[in-house]
């Protein structure tokens, strides 16, 4: 009985750690104009981070590469100087993909996504013997987005999905 009481005061614990992170994520979103609020929902769909090569293709928004800069002086987004790679923490994603999707935009962002990645993948396939070293670690670096992306895809655009499957050769 012990065990179960304690686990039940952790999970209550644990419970309420997740509303307040979510009640900031909101508050933080609330603070944003309606365009860096567009920006901050396309954004969620990349699942392992991105590069700016990447943003044009996904989100339609204005000025996108000042958009990600206030996003990242807002802490929305982080960005890694070494990989030179933008990326959302996971309660952030999480929460903005929900703002995404009840949106209404969610399935053209996430078909954009989609597309970009096919376009990737086959740009990578095609220069992947010229320089496998760097061409496998780009692939790697976008592991999870070639994963959401596919999933997608499988389910809502066969000849999409096999457009990654087939680049990915």
């Amino acid at each position: 009985q012990v065990t179960l009481l304690s686990r039940s005061r952790s999970t209550g614990r644990s419970q309420g750690r997740h509303q307040s992170i979510r009640l900031a994520i909101d508050w933080s979103y609330d603070l944003l104009t309606a365009e860096q609020r567009v920006l901050a929902e396309d954004l969620s769909v990349f699942a392992g981070g991105f590069r700016l090569d990447a943003l044009d293709a996904v989100s339609r928004v204005g000025d996108a590469l000042d958009g990600v800069d206030e996003l990242v002086a807002r802490s929305m987004v982080e960005f890694d100087g070494t990989s030179a790679r933008y990326r959302m923490l996971e309660p952030v994603r999480q929460c903005l993909a929900e703002h995404l999707e009840a949106s209404g935009r969610s399935d053209a962002i996430q078909r954009n996504h989609a597309e970009w990645v096919a376009v990737l993948c086959g740009r990578l396939g095609r220069t992947l013997l010229q320089d496998p070293r760097s061409q496998s670690l780009r692939l790697r670096e976008e592991r999870s987005n070639i994963d959401v992306a596919l999933r997608w895809a499988e389910h809502n655009d066969l000849t999409l999905a096999t457009r990654i499957v087939g680049a990915l050769g």
